[in-house]
């Protein structure tokens, strides 16, 4: 709606996210390449039983990385909303499942973090006994204990791009925006199987 507005009113706009009918550029950061990273690290460290807890798939990047998991993976998927509450819920959902999976694949490091402190309450060792990972590499990521493998996004660069194709686009240039793809950051919250 706000997309169409910007067009009926003449205002000139970009978009973060190719969105199919939208008139303005685009800023675009393929964040597949990150979400299948982390589950080559995963299946490298040998996990076989991996799962991704979504963001909300109404959302550009939440549905791209819930299909860049479902392209590389065909582990359970459980949608939450970029929230930690989500996160904690979906990570006692799959932890309380018969087949618990040995990784779980998170849409934010917010979810993964919260899912962080459930494995911990409920007595799950990370990343003994479970691997997590998150997506955007915050701040905080590399600061939780254990440190969190995250897929690196750069939110900072995404605003300093759209400002540029912004003030171009205004210009009369008007093109679209790839950024450098999402890159897997490895810490210590993924690690091999080890016997219970």
């Amino acid at each position: 709606p706000r997309v169409k507005l910007c067009a009926h009113l003449r205002l000139p706009a970009v978009t973060l996210g190719r969105l199919d009918d939208s008139p303005h550029p685009a800023v675009c950061l393929d964040d597949r390449q990150g979400i299948h990273e982390a589950v080559a690290h995963l299946r490298e460290l040998g996990h076989e039983r991996i799962a991704h807890v979504s963001g909300r798939t109404d959302l550009i990047h939440g549905a791209s990385r819930r299909d860049a998991f479902a392209a590389s993976c065909d582990g359970p998927i459980v949608v939450a909303d970029f929230t930690a509450a989500s996160g904690a819920a979906a990570t006692r959902e799959l932890l309380g499942g018969a087949d618990a999976p040995t990784a779980i694949v998170f849409a934010n490091d917010v979810m993964a973090i919260a899912g962080l402190t459930v494995a911990t309450e409920l007595g799950v060792r990370v990343p003994d006994e479970l691997s997590i990972v998150g997506f955007d590499d915050t701040e905080l990521a590399a600061h939780v204990q254990p440190s969190l493998t995250s897929v690196r996004s750069d939110a900072a660069g995404w605003g300093r791009a759209a400002a540029r194709a912004l003030l171009d686009h205004i210009e009369g240039r008007s093109a679209d925006v790839e950024l450098p793809p999402a890159r897997l950051i490895v810490r210590a919250s993924t690690s091999g199987r080890r016997a219970p």
